[in-house]
């Protein structure tokens, strides 16, 4: 499933790997699992396919609006259209599945960028992560660069960010790996 112009598992899996790539570069007292920053990371936009399924009529129309406003937060589009957002249909799911609270709130909260409650270190990491990615060209949206106090907030250095680009980009042939596989399991 195309979202805008990158394949839906392609941006799942390179979110996962970035964010864990990230999450061991941390120099903070709170620090998130590696392990649930990788779960967060891939599961950060189920939400979406939960939408296209149970909304099919909308979904159109909402994939028409996001296509027809690349500027705008996807969030915005999907307030404007459902009168909710992927982040809210996602996390309901993965609490019902009763995942890690981490990963839940991770979802949930990945784009609100002031949330400062409980696991907050979960959304705050996914959120530069995929702000990262989209200037890199790797996630879908408008993209929105990561300041210097963005990365000190999750206990991240300019330099600490620059290693975990480069060690990405060196794993792409695993990440195109990786996403065969999920593309694959998906098609069957």
């Amino acid at each position: 499933m195309l979202r805008g112009g990158t394949p839906f598992w392609f941006q799942s899996v390179s979110l996962a790997v970035f964010a864990d790539h990230l999450a061991r570069l941390v120099q903070s007292d709170v620090q998130p699992k590696p392990g649930l920053i990788y779960l967060s990371g891939l599961l950060h936009n189920f939400g979406y396919l939960l939408l296209s399924h149970l909304f099919p009529a909308q979904f159109s129309t909402l994939s028409r609006y996001i296509e027809a406003n690349p500027h705008l937060s996807y969030t915005l589009v999907e307030q404007q259209v459902l009168r909710l957002t992927r982040e809210q249909v996602g996390a309901w799911l993965l609490e019902n599945w009763s995942l890690p609270e981490p990963v839940c709130v991770a979802v949930r909260r990945q784009n609100e960028p002031g949330y400062t409650g409980k696991f907050a270190e979960y959304p705050q990491l996914i959120s530069v992560a995929s702000r990262i990615l989209r200037e890199l060209g790797y996630c879908d949206g408008p993209v929105e660069p990561v300041s210097a106090s963005d990365l000190v907030r999750v206990g991240l250095t300019p330099e600490l960010k620059e290693m975990a680009v480069e060690a990405f980009l060196n794993s792409q042939e695993q990440l195109q790996e990786l996403t065969r596989l999920f593309a694959h399991s998906e098609a069957e």
